[in-house]
């Protein structure tokens, strides 16, 4: 039986006074109450509660126990409030590796990502080796090519070229240089401009 559910119980019928006054505040049955206020004195190997016909009060150790466990209490409904946070409002450190040639690509996105979430800590990894991601402990990593089989999670985000159209590119774009540019009245700019889309996509 769920002990936190169990210590919620039991503080309840502390409070109320009764296995019954607990049932109705907790729309459970008697039954269900007493289960749970049982369970709980046997993990705990002593007696919460002395019971008459006409009163039910605390043991000196029930009054220690309902004490500690109201904070207990407290503890784990601020700690579910957090991680509530966390899941709506992303937060903290999270590390992103990526091979160098991808940077450019990076840094616009990046931008917007942190402007969108401030409350995290962007840790960039920018290396050409694949790396063991939990042992290095990075939790993003973009990678170019097929990817071996592992129980890692990955998303297709874009279709490169093959290598050799990539160089030709690369080419491409080294003629759009401001010398050359100037030499040929831009022609070349605009015409590196119009391929390299077809490599990403």
């Amino acid at each position: 039986m769920d002990r936190i559910t169990s210590m919620v119980v039991f503080g309840e019928v502390a409070k109320a006074g009764s296995f019954s006054a607990a049932a109705r505040q907790l729309r459970l049955s008697q039954a269900a109450v007493s289960k749970h206020v049982q369970a709980l004195e046997d993990w705990l190997g002593a007696p919460l509660f002395n019971r008459t016909t006409r009163r039910l009060s605390l043991t000196d150790f029930g009054t220690v126990f309902h004490q500690r466990s109201l904070r207990l209490l407290e503890d784990v409904e601020e700690a579910r409030q957090v991680a509530g946070e966390w899941r709506t409002v992303p937060k903290g450190r999270l590390r992103v590796t990526a091979p160098v040639s991808f940077a450019r690509h990076l840094e616009p996105m990046l931008t917007d990502f942190l402007a969108r979430y401030p409350e995290v800590d962007l840790d960039v990894d920018l290396v050409d080796r694949r790396i063991d991601l939990i042992e290095e402990g990075c939790d993003v990593a973009i990678r170019v090519g097929h990817l071996p089989d592992s129980s890692l999670v990955a998303r297709q985000l874009a279709i490169m070229a093959n290598p050799a159209i990539h160089a030709i590119l690369q080419a491409i774009r080294a003629c759009s240089s401001p010398t050359i540019r100037m030499a040929n009245g831009g022609s070349r700019r605009r015409r590196a401009r119009s391929w390299y889309p077809s490599a990403v996509r």
